[in-house]
């Protein structure tokens, strides 16, 4: 998915159950949000909706 925020766009990795609790998967420089995707799959079958957005330059 892309959102769009003040002018930026951000691709975010989105994922789980629709109504599962929020997860929210923070990197560090210079990863992307991939690098949960060997994760992701556990925290899915543990009822959590996940978002790994790639984060920018910091």
């Amino acid at each position: 998915m892309r959102i769009d925020a003040r002018g930026l766009e951000f691709v975010v990795r989105a994922g789980g159950p629709e109504d599962g609790d929020p997860a929210l998967l923070l990197h560090g420089f210079p990863q992307h949000g991939g690098e949960f995707d060997e994760v992701v799959p556990a925290l899915h079958a543990a009822g959590l909706r996940t978002y790994a957005p790639d984060q920018r330059g910091y």
